[in-house]
């Protein structure tokens, strides 16, 4: 935020500050059980996935306002750049091997949202872009110039592979015997700008 008061010339800068970017995912690796020796998963709950295998990147910092004004008895100038997004994480690898039965809503549980394996990779969110705003007052002429800040990517997602080979038993609504999600966030979106001039006029003698 930049401001000034002066009985000549104003001429003020601003610049917001940009959005720290986000940090990357490391890889997911589940394995239940082995080709001799099954491990059995039992869930009783709505929303209890039996394995739940998650990697999401970080998002991006959202870049900061910034705000530019002067009144003098002369020209003024103004100047606003609001701050950049910054860019989201990637999200990393996923995998997951099973080798024994899983059932979910067992013994007459609600397993409603209760899948079997889920296994997600997710694209951190790209930060969004500082608003702007400059204006000036004056008694001759007035410049303005804002800038919004630009949104920032998002991240991509990682690899997500699943391999199972014991069986699936899900007892509920829109519970998956197997979920397997690869998603690359969607980039953000700039900030607007406003710049505005007013001219005073000058005192009558």
């Amino acid at each position: 935020m930049s401001g000034g008061l002066s009985g000549t010339v104003a001429l003020d800068l601003a610049i917001g500050g940009s959005g720290g970017q986000g940090s990357k995912a490391g890889s997911v690796t589940v394995h239940n059980g082995t080709a001799t020796a099954f491990s059995p998963i039992v869930t009783l709950g709505a929303r209890s996935d039996g394995i739940a295998a998650q990697s999401i990147g970080g998002g991006g910092g959202n870049g900061g306002f910034s705000i530019a004004g002067g009144v003098a008895d002369g020209p003024t100038i103004q100047a606003s750049i609001g701050g950049f997004g910054g860019n989201g994480a990637q999200g990393g690898a996923v995998s997951v091997v099973n080798f024994g039965e899983i059932e979910t809503g067992k013994a007459g549980k609600s397993g409603d949202f209760s899948n079997a394996i889920r296994a997600q990779s997710i694209g951190g969110n790209g930060g969004n872009g500082g608003f702007s705003v400059a204006a000036g007052l004056s008694t001759s002429v007035s410049g303005s110039l804002s800038i919004g800040g630009f949104g920032a990517p998002g991240g991509d997602a990682g690899d997500v592979g699943v391999g199972s080979a014991g069986t699936l038993i899900t007892n509920g609504a829109q519970a998956n015997g197997s979920s397997r999600r690869a998603s690359a966030a969607a980039a953000a979106t700039a900030a607007s700008a406003s710049a505005r001039r007013c001219r005073r006029a000058p005192a009558r003698a």
